[in-house]
């Protein structure tokens, strides 16, 4: 099954920093970064109505959506 996935990289040198991070829906996206501090806070997808739903072609956006969490 097809999967989105999302990657971030850095917006002087253009390298990338993280790569293929898999949108999983009710979980913290980068809590296996916390190590390096570059994002501080959390990542999280969801599905509205239902949580256990993953993000598809034609919800992303609309009814599937990212959410940036600060730690403060």
């Amino acid at each position: 099954m097809p999967a989105w996935e999302l990657g971030f990289q850095d917006p002087t040198t253009q390298q990338p920093i993280y790569t293929f991070v898999p949108l999983v829906t009710g979980t913290d996206l980068i809590s296996q970064f916390k190590y390096n501090n570059i994002l501080p806070g959390s990542l999280l997808c969801f599905t509205d109505g239902n949580a256990d739903d993953i993000p598809t072609e034609d919800n992303l956006g609309t009814n599937s959506n990212l959410y940036y969490v600060t730690d403060t």
